[in-house]
């Protein structure tokens, strides 16, 4: 099966959803009754057209295992490391911490940048699991700095272990229109518009 690289939790939930399109979920559906009755009628309209873009939508298939999620926020802190690692984790801690400074019962930081760390050694072991056994590989990225900073990370990656085949990418332009807004990063995209993004994806070819 094709394996799905994206760079961030948001994404990979998204991507999740976007697998199994077809049925809207309940929670894109916004309930009248809790908002001034004389939005009603917009907000049924609003919430026809949201289940009409879900019913019409095409899955992009796969399976969740499929999915390997890349949480690296390389668009900040120090990114020298050839495969993220103390460094990293410790940028991670630091940004977390200015959010959720450590007291005397917890260590908030230190609990999420301990489990983003697992995360993401389950997911190289997986990646490389896949390059193993020349899996073809699919790569989500746009111009989000932590987007494209973990694209260019992966790119070098895939370079070092000299894997080249079957390896292709979807770049979501910025500002991309999905028929409702503007959207710079996959996170931003409705899960239900992923597969129209397909004529996008191209191979990557191997160095001459």
């Amino acid at each position: 099966m094709k394996k799905e690289i994206v760079f961030g939790p948001s994404a990979c939930g998204s991507l999740r959803v976007a697998q199994f399109t077809g049925n809207c979920p309940d929670f894109m559906i916004c309930e009248p009754n809790k908002i001034d009755e004389s939005l009603h009628d917009k907000i049924e309209e609003m919430n026809q057209r949201t289940r009409n873009d879900w019913y019409n939508s095409t899955p992009v298939g796969g399976r969740a295992e499929d999915i390997i999620c890349l949480e690296y926020d390389l668009e900040y802190g120090d990114i020298s490391e050839k495969i993220p690692s103390s460094k990293r984790y410790q940028s991670i801690y630091q940004m977390v911490n200015t959010m959720y400074p450590r007291n005397d019962e917890e260590d908030v930081a230190k609990g999420w940048a301990d489990s983003v760390m697992k995360k993401n050694r389950r997911s190289l072991r997986d990646l490389n699991s896949a390059i193993k056994i020349d899996a073809p590989i699919r790569i989500w990225y746009s111009s989000s700095p932590s987007e494209i900073n973990g694209f260019y990370w992966l790119m070098h990656y895939l370079d070092s272990k000299k894997h080249y085949t079957k390896v292709s990418n979807i770049f979501l332009p910025p500002n991309y229109w999905d028929g409702n807004g503007q959207c710079n990063a996959w996170p931003q995209l409705n899960s239900c518009h992923w597969s129209e993004t397909f004529y996008l994806e191209m191979l990557i070819l191997s160095p001459q």
